[in-house]
């Protein structure tokens, strides 16, 4: 998948340019999504601007140790300088942090989270009935395989339209 300005690096030095600019652009106020999606050569990020949604922690000690430490340290709106890792250049931008722990039932975002799990569900249950219903119900005719039959095991005379100019009583066009 290319990004939308078509600009992938090919080489370590043209990432490195890449991300010296881009890097660049942000620092003036350029907008954070807008760059990742016509920029980002992450297929799995670019298309929603850069979001990588929420991202525990525990899962960052598990990454390079350099992902880690940028990370952390960054506050909430901060705009990373150029991470370099092992096969990449990395721009990040923290959109938020929550505090690590349980969390209330009585809390909007827990509320919210519950709701939207329950609605995939939900959303995941429907499609699979509908397409169970349509499958089962869908009827398939091999027309060919029925012609077959019909005749007596030969195949029927495809004509194609250049054959159908040779035919007798046919008019060449």
């Amino acid at each position: 998948m290319r990004n939308r300005k078509n600009d992938d690096a090919t080489t370590a030095a043209e990432a490195r340019r890449k991300a010296a600019a881009l890097s660049q652009q942000l620092s003036t106020g350029a907008d954070f999504s807008q760059v990742a999606m016509d920029y980002s050569e992450d297929p799995a990020s670019s298309g929603s601007g850069g979001d990588l949604g929420y991202v525990p922690e525990s899962s960052l000690a598990q990454s390079d140790p350099a992902l880690k430490k940028a990370v952390l340290a960054l506050k909430p709106g901060q705009v990373s300088d150029v991470i370099v890792l092992r096969d990449s250049y990395r721009i990040l931008k923290l959109v938020a942090k929550e505090a690590p722990g349980q969390r209330e039932l009585s809390d909007p975002t827990v509320q919210q989270s519950i709701r939207d799990n329950i609605r995939n569900r939900k959303e995941q249950l429907l499609r699979a009935a509908y397409l169970a219903v349509a499958r089962n119900d869908a009827k398939v005719t091999n027309y060919l395989a029925q012609q077959v039959v019909e005749s007596s095991g030969k195949l029927p005379l495809v004509v194609t339209p250049k054959a159908a100019d040779s035919l007798p009583g046919s008019s060449p066009k």
